[in-house]
């Protein structure tokens, strides 16, 4: 008897080992049953930091109101908001003219710098002055403090200050006066003389202005787009095919990060970290049912997937390296170019892991600063609207 207790217990014993070496390996191979489960696209990740909406710290404060203000912009030490107030525009809303306002971020000091220019405007980055684009004389830079205005170039378009203030990147306009996909830069620290950079390979028919160019943080690098053109304007459909170009100015080189995929793909932005680039798909083309959506891809143009499908976003940055901000608009909106509800200008907040969404305000344009402040325009009515900020906790 004792023989056969002895048997049992070492048979048990044999038992528990084999589970006990089989959890082991199990764990060592992270096999199925002890891997935590991986967050597919689509998925919602673990709660972290990283996964949480920002939120505000505190309510809206009235900035400035009046008129139809547009395009607000964050001077870079946050002190200080530009902004337009429109005063004439096409039927398409394609051709904004409007007076440059700047007003301190408590609202006081309000200053009308400039009057009747185009709303392609950036700031320098010692937050003393605004390039701007004046449609007969080009690109001009005025000071905030004594308004002295100096031409920079005469057919400039498009202006963009590089991150460490040394450089401003423009397209330069036909001898037409057409759109061009010519790039330059010029120094704004030495003699000012405009150097070509590359001609960006397109064969649109200079309908469409090129977009606003962008910096990468390091100042060494630029992304622009290209057009090549499927579209008929008078007719039914302006759908375009975008090319994405990386343009490495050490180097003297550029790369197509993406691009010939038949979509209508415009406002790529990079990630603070330049880890990824976010842009608006328009996958339907066409200007009377269009189908705008946020898209992520990786920083070298790779791996690019959908992140909404609501249908109606207009414009799209970055809040970090793990949230959007964007403006929706109401559906309806783009049928007749005509704005038929309000309340459904819309800034919200995305977060590309776990794809939840908030909406900050009903509003019709924003700007975010490098310190976290938050402007927005507030349409009153047709013809009015108010410039408000907040913070971000």
């Amino acid at each position: 008897m004792k023989n056969k207790a002895g048997a049992r217990r070492n048979y048990m014993w044999c038992i528990a080992a084999v589970i006990l070496i089989g959890v082991a390996v199990c764990f060592a191979c992270r096999c199925p049953f002890s891997r935590p489960p991986e967050v597919t696209k689509g998925a919602v990740a673990p709660l972290t930091d990283k996964n949480k909406l920002p939120v505000l710290a505190g309510d809206f404060r009235l900035i400035a109101s009046g008129g139809k203000i547009s395009s607000p912009m964050w001077s870079p030490d946050g002190q200080k908001i530009a902004y337009f107030i429109i005063n004439e525009e096409d039927q398409d809303g394609l051709f904004l003219l409007g007076d440059l306002y700047v007003v301190h971020a408590d609202g006081s000091g309000k200053v009308l710098l400039a009057e009747c220019i185009m709303l392609n405007a950036v700031w320098t980055s010692d937050s003393r002055s605004i390039i701007y684009e004046e449609m007969e004389r080009g690109l001009e830079i005025i000071s905030i403090v004594d308004k002295k205005v100096k031409r920079l170039v005469q057919d400039g378009h498009a202006p963009s200050v590089s991150a460490d203030g040394k450089w401003l990147a423009f397209h330069r306009l036909g001898e037409d006066g057409s759109f061009t996909d010519d790039i330059y830069i010029m120094s704004l620290q030495g003699n000012g003389q405009a150097k070509l950079i590359t001609r960006l390979p397109t064969s649109h028919e200079t309908e469409y202005m090129p977009a606003s160019l962008r910096w990468s943080a390091t100042s060494d690098r630029l992304i622009a787009l290209s057009y090549d053109n499927n579209n008929i304007i008078d007719g039914k459909s302006d759908a375009l095919s975008v090319n994405l170009w990386q343009i490495d100015l050490k180097e003297g080189t550029r790369l197509r990060l993406a691009g010939n995929n038949g979509d209508n793909d415009f406002l790529f932005t990079l990630s603070p970290n330049e880890s990824s680039i976010v842009f608006i798909r328009d996958s339907r083309g066409e200007r009377t049912h269009p189908e705008k959506d946020i898209w992520l891809m990786h920083g070298n143009g790779s791996a690019a997937g959908k992140l909404t499908s609501w249908g109606n976003v207009l414009y799209c940055d970055w809040v970090g390296n793990d949230t959007l901000i964007c403006q929706r608009v109401d559906r309806c909106y783009f049928s007749d170019g005509e704005l038929h509800d309000l309340s459904q200008w819309g800034v919200w907040l995305l977060n590309r892991h776990t794809r939840e969404a908030g909406k900050i305000i009903d509003a019709c344009d924003y700007a975010l600063s490098d310190k976290g402040d938050l402007a927005v325009v507030k349409r009153d009515s047709a013809a009015t609207s108010s410039l408000l900020t907040a913070r971000f906790k």
